[in-house]
């Protein structure tokens, strides 16, 4: 029995997605890249179909409802930090080009062997 490539589908990426059918029982599942963007990776509900988490791959409607639930709740995250109190620092913030002081304790010996007041 051959394998081939049975194409199944491709997002708005431009990722391919096939199946292997080597035998009955063993299916895999894989795709290619869109040529312009080779290191970019599928959407989430596409990642779980390869995975085999999903039996059947995410239709058009499913992938368009859940980019406007995405998009809801940005807007919806945005409102939130926009009424979000600000809460300020007391302490300036470090000068990053100033070394910062070395503390000094007075029951501690600044140098090796040499009491205070000496």
């Amino acid at each position: 029995m051959s394998s081939f490539q049975k194409y199944i589908g491709e997002d708005p990426a431009g990722h391919r997605f096939y199946e292997i059918q080597n035998s009955r029982l063993n299916v895999t599942r894989g795709f290619d890249p869109p040529p312009n963007k080779p290191d970019s990776q599928p959407g989430i509900e596409w990642q779980s179909w390869l995975k085999g988490v999903r039996r059947f791959p995410p239709s058009d409607q499913e992938l368009a409802l859940n980019r406007m639930r995405e998009q809801a709740q940005l807007a919806q995250n945005e409102a939130t930090e926009k009424r979000a109190p600000h809460v300020a620092t007391k302490d300036p913030p470090p000068q990053p080009n100033k070394p910062a002081a070395f503390p000094r304790h007075d029951d501690m010996e600044s140098a090796p062997g040499v009491k205070k007041g000496e």
